[in-house]
C-alpha cells in the first residue's frame, strides 16, 4: 500500500532496494515486485558509493534477477573493482566490507578467493574486545550474517562466537 506508482518506494533508491530484499525474503510474487523490477531498470546506474552497490546486488537477487548482467551493467565487477588490496571501499567504514560479503558469497565467492580472505581479516582485525563491532548491535548483527558463510575459516568461527556472545549479552 505505500508503494508508489512509478514501483519504487519512498522516493527513492535505497529505499526500494530495502524494499525488494524484504519483499523477495517474504517470497512476494506478484504485480509489487514486477513494478520494483520496473523501477530498478529505470534506475539502472553505478554508483560512486559502494554500498549502494552491494545493496542493488542484495536487491537485484532477491528479485531473482541477474546482478552480473543487469540491463547490461555488472554490480558484481563494481564491487570486486572497490577492492584495495585489503577492503571494500572506504577504510574508515567496515560497513562497506560487511556487505560486500553478503552478496558475493550468494554469487559464489568463497573462502578461496583472495578478496574474500583480505576482507575477512581487515574485518576481524575491528572486532572489539567486547565481541562487536563499532560496539553497536545493528553492525554486529550485519557482521555475523556477513561472515556466516565463511564460518569454516578458524578466525571467522572465533569471531562469530564472540559476536554472538556480545549480542546476546546486549539483549
Amino acid at each position: 500500500s505505500t508503494q508508489d506508482s512509478d514501483g519504487g518506494f519512498g522516493g527513492n533508491e535505497m529505499y526500494t532496494d530495502w524494499a525488494a530484499i524484504a519483499l523477495g525474503a517474504a517470497g512476494t510474487e506478484d504485480t509489487v515486485k514486477t513494478k520494483i523490477v520496473e523501477f530498478v531498470k529505470a534506475h539502472n546506474k553505478i554508483s560512486a558509493i559502494v554500498t549502494d552497490n552491494e545493496r542493488r546486488v542484495m536487491a537485484l537477487l532477491a528479485l531473482g534477477e541477474n546482478p552480473y548482467s543487469f540491463g547490461g551493467i555488472d554490480y558484481i565487477d563494481s564491487i570486486a573493482k572497490s577492492f584495495d588490496g585489503k577492503q571494500f571501499g572506504n577504510d574508515e567504514f567496515i560497513n562497506d566490507d560487511i556487505f560486500a560479503l553478503i552478496p558475493l558469497a550468494s554469487v559464489g565467492y568463497t573462502e578461496k578467493d583472495e578478496i574474500i580472505r583480505k576482507d575477512i581479516s581487515f574485518l576481524i582485525a575491528k572486532q572489539k574486545q567486547n565481541g562487536s563491532w563499532e560496539n553497536g548491535v545493528d553492525i554486529t548483527s550485519a557482521a555475523v550474517q556477513g561472515l556466516t558463510p565463511f564460518s569454516a575459516m578458524t578466525d571467522v568461527s572465533t569471531a562469530l562466537r564472540q559476536a554472538k556472545k556480545y549480542l546476546k549479552d546486549t539483549q
